[in-house]
């Protein structure tokens, strides 16, 4: 039993190693993060002795809403538009479009929120498309800008912060410093009457009365 397990293992790796380099590889996956109104570069590279014909970008997460629509789409060095999402139009480009050096990078121009999502490069040959690479672009939410807006508004309420917090501080000392010299004031006041009062007092009595 166990003989047999071994051999069906090794039947399945051999067929694997020769399926793979039939073009049924499994395709390339990156990660590209970007700011909304950036440029972004998506990688896709690809090396044929034969010439590619048709090479086509598509945004996967989408695809079931647009089943013939794509991102880009360039036969024999012309683009086709199509089918093109209405979004992509003026904001795609590729690096070699004439589909002569195996550079397949697609940019990416002014980069929107609904730009976040999958993207797959893939090239017609012989009878079929072979899918090259998968590509993850992540959307930040925030531009460079609106950062930069945010800081300024952190640094500043932080400014606003510091200097009511010392108003406050200043404030708080003045208040103390006048309650004591208004305690100082009336135990004054009361001490001048007191002593007032007693020099009336014994000034009003008769000489015999003081001894």
């Amino acid at each position: 039993m166990a003989m047999k397990k071994k051999m069906a293992m090794k039947i399945a790796m051999s067929c694997l190693l020769l399926i793979l380099p039939c073009g049924l590889a499994l395709p390339d996956h990156q990660v590209i993060r970007a700011q909304i109104g950036q440029t972004v570069i998506l990688p896709c590279s690809y090396q044929s002795h034969t010439p590619v014909l048709v090479l086509q970008w598509n945004q996967t997460n989408i695809q079931a809403e647009h089943e013939n629509d794509y991102v880009l789409l360039n036969r024999e060095g012309s683009l086709v538009t199509d089918h093109q999402l209405q979004r992509f139009r003026g904001r795609v480009e590729l690096q070699d479009p004439k589909l002569e050096n195996g550079n397949f990078n697609l940019t990416l121009k002014n980069v929107a929120d609904s730009d976040d999502g999958t993207y797959e490069c893939k090239v017609f040959q012989k009878t079929e498309f072979i899918s090259l690479t998968i590509v993850s672009l992540i959307i930040e939410n925030k531009t460079t800008e609106e950062q930069a807006t945010e800081s300024k508004s952190e640094d500043g309420q932080d400014k606003e912060n510091k200097t009511s917090n010392e108003l406050t501080i200043g404030l708080s000392v003045v208040g103390i410093l006048l309650l004591f010299l208004f305690l100082v004031f009336v135990f004054r006041k009361r001490f001048s009457f007191a002593a007032l009062a007693k020099c009336k007092e014994i000034c009003n009595k008769k000489p015999f009365d003081v001894y």
